[in-house]
């Protein structure tokens, strides 16, 4: 009897359990179908591509030459700066100029075409820089630097140290031109001889020369007025000064110095003879400018 009181005690609680365990699945169910709807609502919605922005118009004829020209400029300022600068700067004014050559026609074409092929051949002398190295660079900035100092001190009459500092810029040249290939060794020859006819004319030239310019001046001081003979007398001496400067001069200051003095002839109409006289002072100040040039008379010659 026992035993079978534990077997109903047993199956009883095995039919309690049962029946709670499905009650609460039914419970549950009501919860978990109202999560899935509440989370199926919640999703967003998928939202359609856009459609890719439509390309910018083509830029004009006009646009490009311009956006080339500014490559151009900046280029120029540029002109200083180190060689790997320079290359970048030129090869993206070339990319510039091929996309005008592309977009222009007529006479806007054949102008950007010009200028094209004149970017080309710059590129062309950055590249021959670029193969010489860096001795070749560093040797044209030397010269270069050394023959701004002879211009200075010429700009300022010290006649010795222009002539000094030109024939160190005739040696810094010559250096160039060894380390140097193409067009590079071809103007830093160039500059070698311009050096050496600067140095020259300095430390020989330059003093007669401004002697015939300072006659000169004192002579159109003279005036309308004066005497015939101390204008005629006035007139020989600046020729005069002005042949003995043809005896030392070289270059453009010799073509200066016999133009000047032709000049003098015209204008007074009587052979020339070797006239000196002292530097006499005069109430008005001789007209003095930088370098070789002749003084404001309209029968000089000009200034190149």
């Amino acid at each position: 009897m026992r035993r079978c009181g534990w077997i109903l005690l047993a199956a009883c609680s095995l039919i309690c359990g049962s029946a709670w365990a499905q009650a609460q699945a039914q419970a549950e169910a009501p919860a978990a179908a109202a999560s899935a709807t509440a989370s199926v609502t919640s999703a967003p919605a998928e939202v359609a591509p856009a459609s890719p922005p439509p390309p910018p118009p083509p830029l004009s004829c006009a646009a490009v030459t311009a956006r080339a020209m500014a490559a151009d400029l900046k280029l120029a300022q540029s002109s200083g700066a180190a060689l790997a600068q320079l290359i970048e700067l030129q090869d993206l004014a070339l990319v510039q100029w091929r996309q005008v050559v592309q977009r222009c026609d007529g006479r806007a074409r054949e102008r950007a075409e010009r200028l094209l092929a004149d970017n080309e051949r710059a590129r062309a002398q950055l590249a021959e820089r670029e193969q010489a190295g860096a001795q070749c660079e560093l040797s044209f900035r030397d010269a270069q630097s050394m023959q701004e100092l002879a211009k200075g001190a010429f700009g300022e009459r010290r006649w010795v140290d222009a002539g000094a500092l030109y024939r160190k810029a005739e040696t810094l040249w010559d250096l160039a031109a060894e380390h140097c290939t193409g067009e590079q060794q071809l103007q830093a020859g160039k500059r070698r001889e311009e050096a050496e006819v600067d140095g020259h004319n300095a430390e020989q030239c330059a003093p007669s020369f401004e002697q015939a310019r300072d006659a000169t001046g004192r002579l159109r001081t003279v005036g309308a007025s004066a005497a015939p003979a101390d204008r005629e007398r006035a007139s020989q001496i600046a020729e005069t000064h002005w042949r003995e400067a043809t005896a030392l001069c070289k270059g453009q200051a010799l073509d200066l110095a016999k133009a000047n003095a032709e000049a003098l002839a015209r204008e007074r109409g009587t052979p020339w003879v070797v006239t000196h006289g002292a530097r006499a002072t005069s109430a008005a100040a001789p007209v003095r400018g930088s370098g070789f040039a002749t003084v404001a008379a309209p029968a000089l010659a000009p200034v190149a």
